[in-house]
């Protein structure tokens, strides 16, 4: 039994040093991008799906009318997804004197969900550049401007851009959730970096209209409620592998609230852990098999060392490598975002993730989520 779990532990070590190896690389390789100066001349279409947004949908507004963009060379469209509050009501008034500022409502007959409403919206998009994000966020007012100086660079066809929680309460859970949100900026950057992208927000994403048709036909994942933006993005990985970008540069960050609750946070990524299922990629998968095995193991090592104390060294060798690797990786991160202060939670993070990824896992598999007050 000792030496079964000290070869699988190796084996798993071994796996996932290399791969966060790989992805320290490319987010170096990921140079910092600075504002270029030339003016940018494509029209783009910022899509925006809302539901019950009541309480955020104005401040994400103000963000995109302050954008430093000519007006005449984009424009905003707000896709309702059946909203029950006033947040229909609070885009109409905004909008009355904004021209390329637009409010799609639903007909009875429109299919409910946030990926149709996005393909009704883009339907009626002007754009050749669709960018996306969420009614929760904000952004500077040259996020726009800096995503599209990207797609100036001949064959871009989609680029993923930074997202980052921000919260002026500054609790702890907070906080936790800043940094653990911060490990998966590093990974999305980092296995983009190095040429093989494996997530993306739609918080904070931009993509060619016309590669968008030419791969939805092939965009798996239709079952699943979300899932919209990084299974867009796999299709277009399998027909431009070379023309997907990160964009290492803080002009384009998107700033996004923390799950209030633990019960809202666990059902966040309840819904990403479940579509997960629905992945075809192949080096998507061998990532999640890896991080979510090394994790599994780690917990269940430490299950068995209450009963096999011979196992206690093994298991902290295995903990300290871990520690180690994701440390630079975060490290790294922490700095393009001038968020080092966090890293003295880091300590903490490492304890707790094993336990979180391991309950993550078991909730998708048994619990159903609610999303906008729908139950998935």
């Amino acid at each position: 039994m000792y030496v079964v779990v000290i070869i699988a532990g190796t084996l798993l070590i071994a796996g996932y040093l290399l791969l966060i190896s790989l992805f320290i690389r490319g987010w170096r390789i990921n140079s910092a991008h600075s504002q270029k100066q030339q003016p940018s001349k494509l029209w783009v279409s910022v899509v925006v799906a809302v539901r019950n947004e009541e309480n955020n949908i104005l401040t994400l507004l103000q963000s995109l009318w302050a954008q430093q963009y000519p007006n005449h060379l984009y424009e905003v469209i707000i896709i309702d997804d059946f909203s029950s509050d006033q947040t229909p009501a609070l885009v109409a008034g905004f909008i009355s004197d904004k021209e390329n500022f637009h409010l799609i409502t639903p007909t009875p007959l429109d299919t409910h969900g946030k990926k149709a409403a996005l393909d009704r919206a883009i339907a009626q998009s002007r754009g050749n550049i669709i960018v996306t994000t969420d009614a929760d966020c904000t952004m500077g007012v040259n996020w726009l401007y800096s995503i599209m100086q990207e797609f100036e660079q001949s064959g871009t066809k989609l680029v993923i851009a930074p997202v980052t929680i921000e919260d002026s309460s500054k609790c702890l859970f907070s906080l936790m959730q800043t940094l653990e949100f911060m490990s998966l900026t590093g990974a999305t950057g980092g296995a983009a970096g190095m040429g093989n992208p494996i997530m993306c927000n739609g918080a904070n994403m931009a993509f060619a209209k016309e590669a968008r048709s030419e791969v939805m036909s092939h965009v798996s994942g239709n079952s699943y409620a979300s899932g919209d933006d990084v299974f867009l993005m796999h299709a277009i990985k399998k027909k431009y592998p070379a023309q997907i970008r990160f964009l290492k540069n803080k002009e384009a960050l998107v700033f996004t609230l923390p799950a209030k609750t633990i019960r809202e946070f666990f059902s966040q990524r309840i819904r990403w852990a479940g579509k997960s299922a629905g992945y075809s990629d192949p080096f998507t998968l061998v990532t999640g098999a890896v991080v979510a095995g090394l994790n599994v193991f780690i917990v269940l090592m430490a299950v068995l060392t209450l009963t096999m104390h011979s196992l206690a060294p093994a298991l902290l060798v295995l903990a300290l490598l871990k520690l180690a690797i994701d440390g630079v990786l975060l490290t790294q991160v922490a700095v393009f975002l001038s968020r080092k202060k966090l890293l003295l939670l880091y300590p903490l993070l490492a304890i707790m993730y094993p336990f979180y990824v391991c309950t993550t896992l078991l909730l998708s598999l048994v619990k159903p989520y609610k999303w906008k007050q729908r139950r998935m």
